[in-house]
């Protein structure tokens, strides 16, 4: 189902962007271009967990309003948005703002592909298809920090957040595609 397949490749792009810019490079530059602490950059990465669970735990109300293929667009809008604001930040501090964005979207693919996966699967391959979705994550988790080592060796740290940016852009495009 090419459906399925698609909603699989954008959740993969999802974990691939936390694992790269966001738990790999954003900590590379908080120490290096900013001269942040190490607890700092544990305060910039905590706070993409703390409002993943923020806005995650008002994703009830979240669904009343709007389905499941509208949260997961959404999300990958707020990770464009957030990656793109990074390369213009010139304090760390402000680090805090794209992270916590990225907590957002996280908040609202994650649980809303994963009740649409739920949703587009037949009982007797529902068990299935979630393993599947769990290697997607881990394999999207795996590859972010290649992927943003690449983009990093070709275009430099700036390179990393916006190149990422597209690549959401296009995770969006490509889920709007098969999932209008």
């Amino acid at each position: 189902n090419s459906t399925v397949l698609g909603l699989l490749l954008v959740i993969g792009v999802m974990f691939l962007i936390q694992s790269g810019p966001f738990i790999t490079y954003i900590p590379i530059l908080a120490g290096f271009n900013f001269g942040a602490s190490g607890l700092f950059i544990g305060l910039i990465l905590a706070s993409m967990s703390v409002s993943l669970g923020l806005v995650a735990s008002q994703l009830p109300r979240f669904a009343r309003h709007a389905s499941e293929i509208t949260l997961i667009k959404l999300a990958f809008a707020i990770s464009a948005i957030s990656l793109a604001m990074i390369p213009l930040i010139d304090r760390a501090w402000l680090l805090f703002v794209p992270s916590s964005l990225f907590g957002v979207a996280l908040a609202l693919a994650i649980p809303a592909s994963h009740t649409l996966l739920a949703k587009l699967t037949i009982d007797d391959t529902r068990a299935g298809f979630m393993a599947v979705n769990a290697s997607v994550q881990s394999f999207g988790f795996g590859l972010g920090p290649l992927i943003a080592g690449i983009f990093a060796g070709s275009w430099g740290m700036s390179g990393v957040f916006w190149a990422t940016a597209g690549l959401a852009l296009a995770a969006l495009a490509l889920f709007h595609f098969l999932l209008p």
